[in-house]
Formats: structure tokens, sequence, C-alpha cells
């Protein structure tokens, strides 16, 4: 049962962190993501909106 839960909260911690970086990397990380994410969102309406 433990392994399951380190499992969870590896993956839970692996999209946190892309998360971050999406919403608070910086401007050439977040471009170079989305470049490879095929997102074609301008940068202007990125992040701190919320």
């Amino acid at each position: 049962m433990n392994s399951s839960l380190e499992a969870k909260a590896a993956s839970f911690t692996a999209a946190v962190s892309s998360f971050v970086v999406l919403n608070w990397g910086s401007r050439d990380q977040e471009m170079e993501i989305r470049k490879r994410l095929g997102l074609a969102i301008p940068s202007s309406s990125s992040s701190k909106t919320s």
C-alpha cells in the first residue's frame, strides 16, 4: 500500500512541477514548453491571471 501511495505522490509531484513551470516558469521556458505541447496560446494570455 505504501508503494502505491508513493507512486501517486510521485506522479502528483510531476504534474505539479510541470504545471508550475507552465505557469510561473521563465518566458523562454514557457514558450518552449508551449511549442512542445503544440499550443498556439500567446504569452500575453499566460499565467498570473488568477
